[in-house]
């Protein structure tokens, strides 16, 4: 069942310069363990066959980043991280607390991990903000996933631009649970004029991994749309994330 997106404010905002807060959330998984056992040993001797061995080996690939850090024991470290999350994706998908937890006895493995995850959003960030805003560029749509992927919980965030579509901020909105996120229409407006943006894109993820809008996403979209075109701002679009795939509600003709 997708996320909801309800509405708690409808009052309008005055052009105040106060900033409005935010709070970022952390999360770290308290019945993670570490998979590196001291002492722990990985299977070896197998055999493939020809074509298999020709193949692209996540573990061999993983072991190659790793060398670096984990010196002649990178392939046992590939081994049992790959094991822990089941898959690259995974991984790669797990938050910085679960990979550094996961990584206990190598800890130089798991900041490096967390590192280059941050360092390839980054370079897709700057990508982002140096071309106009565009939900079809493929850079975007990859930033957006990466930037979402594998949270458990919903978030909103803003994206302002200017009159050309020119990318001003990104901000937190809110944080919710499982199954729903709070849109105060008041904090995303002021911030809006503060930053003096014409338009904003709204995007929040369904940890479900199901795109589709709920009535309720629409339903508080069309409210938001409102009250910002009567300030003369424009909601250009709402993104939904779900694992790779992202939905827009413009094309859905929803907004």
């Amino acid at each position: 069942m997708s996320g909801q997106l309800t509405v708690n404010d409808s009052s309008l905002p005055h052009r105040s310069r106060n900033k409005s807060g935010r709070r970022e959330g952390s999360l770290r998984d308290p019945h993670l363990h570490p998979i590196l056992s001291r002492g722990a040993g990985v299977r070896s001797g197998r055999s493939f066959s020809s074509g298999e061995s020709q193949k692209v080996r996540p573990v061999s690939v993983l072991a190659a980043l790793l060398e670096p850090f984990a010196g002649p024991g990178s392939a046992e470290v590939a081994s049992h991280l790959l094991l822990r999350f089941g898959t690259l994706d995974r991984m790669l998908a797990a938050t910085d607390a679960q990979i550094i937890a996961a990584c206990e006895d190598v800890p130089a493995v798991g900041e490096m991990i967390a590192g280059a995850r941050a360092l390839v959003l980054a370079a897709l960030h700057e990508t982002v903000t140096r071309s106009p805003v565009n939900c079809a560029d493929p850079a975007f749509k990859r930033y957006l996933a990466l930037k979402f992927k594998g949270r458990p919980h919903e978030e909103l965030h803003a994206i302002f631009v200017d009159q050309n579509h020119g990318f001003i901020a990104e901000e937190l909105v809110s944080i919710g649970d499982a199954g729903r996120v709070d849109a105060r229409i008041c904090s995303i407006l002021r911030r809006a004029i503060e930053l003096g943006s014409s338009a904003l894109y709204l995007v929040h993820n369904h940890p479900s991994k199901t795109p589709s809008p709920s009535p309720e996403d629409v339903r508080s979209t069309k409210q938001i749309s409102a009250v910002a075109e009567a300030l003369d701002i424009q909601v250009i679009d709402h993104l939904i994330i779900a694992g790779a795939s992202m939905v827009s509600m413009r094309e859905l003709k929803l907004l």
